[in-house]
């Protein structure tokens, strides 16, 4: 992270690639959150995960271009307090997803323009994007636009130029704003007018189709349960430890399960049974205690996993690992564990298969 310009710091800009490895969530989302946006950003993939971006600060405005991986952002109830509530204008090559007080759910198409604010909870998703912001003051912003605040967000379509020409001069600004100090004012004045036309352009926000809705869920949920997976063998694992990961409370996190039909302590406890199976069957662990295949899977409590394993495939682990896979009997038994792994119904039918 630095200042660009000769060390001026109106102009910072940060690379994850030019950050260790170790500490580079943890300054990126510093960066983020308390030098920039009182943003909170949630990377789909941390490993790996790329972010750039180059900063301008202006009195009384913000402009900001970056490119990042696929990530969700969020304005947390915790960070209102802050005293922040300007606006942020956003413009993405990809489609942004938004999500305002968990209540609207709007998707804004590649292109166009997001006006959304910061005194209230939200949440943007987008895929890997070049993206072009700026923080608006509500101040300057609401002496010209008196129904600012009519709707919880706005979109501003690409259609038209008035964005293009707001795109256009902030970029003209970024140039050009170190050379003229004594303009820069008169820069964030313009900047704010050219806002405040673009916004006259804005579509009625219509709230996303319930089906594209629910296929959003399920798309976040597979994530989440991915990552679930990833950490099976954590045994102090929790809803609370992922809801914090996705920057979600755990209330929400449930809201996803329950939709499904499931919950989060019925997903995670199935997931672990599944895999303490898969490792009793492998013949390269035919020497490992069952204790050891337990705590391997997650279980702390060896006597609450030989119970779950009964009651969940109607067999013991010691069935699996004594009779072996080809032995034990396989049709019903299988289908059992595979309804489990596709996300099924694991009930069964209740028959001892032992």
């Amino acid at each position: 992270m630095d200042g660009d310009q000769g060390g001026n710091r109106q102009f910072r800009s940060i690379d994850t690639n030019d950050l260790p490895r170790g500490t580079r969530m943890g300054t990126l989302r510093d960066f983020l959150a308390r030098e920039l946006m009182g943003v909170e950003i949630t990377p789909i993939r941390e490993e790996g995960f790329y972010v750039s971006v180059h900063a301008l600060t202006l009195p009384d405005l913000l402009i900001a271009y970056g490119r990042s991986d696929e990530l969700s952002c969020a304005r947390l109830v915790d960070r209102l307090g802050d005293g922040q509530d300007d606006f942020m204008l956003d413009v993405m090559n990809v489609p942004m997803f938004l999500s305002v007080e968990g209540r609207w759910e709007i998707e804004v198409k590649a292109g166009d323009g997001l006006i959304y604010p910061l005194d209230r909870p939200w949440r943007l998703d987008h895929k890997r994007s070049e993206v072009r912001c700026m923080r608006l003051p509500r101040a300057l912003l609401a002496g010209i636009l008196p129904d600012l605040d009519s709707q919880p967000c706005h979109v501003i379509p690409r259609e038209g130029g008035a964005l293009d020409l707001l795109l256009g001069y902030a970029e003209l600004v970024m140039k050009r704003a170190a050379a003229v100090p004594e303009l820069q004012a008169e820069m964030s004045r313009h900047l704010v007018e050219l806002a405040a036309h673009a916004f006259t352009r804005r579509q009625p926000v219509v709230a996303m189709p319930e089906t594209r809705r629910r296929a959003l869920a399920l798309a976040r949920l597979d994530l989440i349960k991915a990552d679930i997976c990833r950490r099976l063998g954590d045994p102090a694992l929790s809803v609370g430890d992922i809801a914090a990961q996705y920057r979600m409370s755990p209330r929400n996190l449930q809201a996803l399960f329950a939709a499904s039909e499931t919950t989060f302590t019925a997903y995670l406890r199935d997931q672990r049974l599944l895999r303490a199976w898969r490792l009793l069957e492998d013949p390269r662990r035919r020497d490992a205690s069952i204790a050891a295949i337990a705590a391997e899977a997650g279980f702390s409590d060896l006597s609450h996993f030989n119970r779950a394993f009964r009651a969940r495939f109607a067999a013991s682990p010691r069935d699996v690992r004594d009779k072996g896979p080809r032995d034990l009997r396989d049709k019903e038994l299988r289908q059992l564990r595979d309804r489990c792994e596709s996300g099924g119904n694991c009930t069964g039918s209740g028959q001892d298969l032992t």
